[in-house]
């Protein structure tokens, strides 16, 4: 039985036009960069394969949530101090 591959790894710095607004407290890192959905070379060719249409949308929507989730995690590393303490 073969290894599996490992998937290749993302980049973590997160780069946008307009930069991310973070509120902490609420866990929040708010977007004003407009939504681009991927667009096909005609809508005929949607209409004919609703699946890879469907497909090409979950994965734009999952890449935006990932950068949303990795900009946060970085500006909560980069802001909150990180100290141990003899709890653990």
């Amino acid at each position: 039985m073969a290894a599996p591959e490992a998937a290749p790894k993302l980049p973590v710095a997160v780069t946008k036009a307009t930069p991310y607004s973070f509120d902490l407290g609420l866990l929040l890192a708010s977007d004003p960069n407009p939504v681009v959905f991927p667009t096909s070379s005609s809508a005929a060719a949607a209409v004919a394969d609703p699946a890879a249409a469907s497909a090409s949308l979950e994965q734009a929507l999952a890449e935006i949530a990932r950068d949303g989730a990795q900009a946060l995690i970085n500006q909560l590393l980069t802001t909150c101090p990180i100290a141990a303490t003899q709890d653990g």
